[in-house]
């Protein structure tokens, strides 16, 4: 079973920008009651997309730089990568619903 892999400034370009798969990275924080109600979506995403998406957590204030390089403004954010690129933004705490629809509309792109 996979699980949501924590990313720091030392680890990001190896997690999220180098990955075989697409990478899911939600940029959070631990203060932020919207990103805590998303944690367990985003832990039963990471088991069901296993193998297809693999999903990352980015804590922006551990990893001011990524976050800036991002300009994420608002949280929680999500950013879709595939081949060292962000193709893909949403943010705001969501539904499991909403979010598997947003990933899978962007998977086919």
């Amino acid at each position: 079973m996979s699980k949501v892999t924590n990313v720091t400034e030392g680890n990001f370009y190896q997690e999220v920008l180098k990955g075989e798969m697409p990478v899911l990275a939600e940029f959070f924080a631990s203060w932020c009651g919207h990103c805590k109600n998303m944690e367990p979506i985003l832990n039963e995403l990471s088991a069901e997309y296993f193998g297809k998406v693999k999903i990352c957590a980015v804590d922006i204030d551990k990893t001011p730089q990524a976050a800036a390089a991002y300009a994420v403004r608002a949280i929680p954010t999500f950013l879709l990568f595939k081949d060292e690129n962000s193709y893909e933004r949403f943010s705001g705490e969501m539904s499991k619903a909403a979010l598997k629809e947003k990933i899978e509309a962007s998977l086919k792109k």
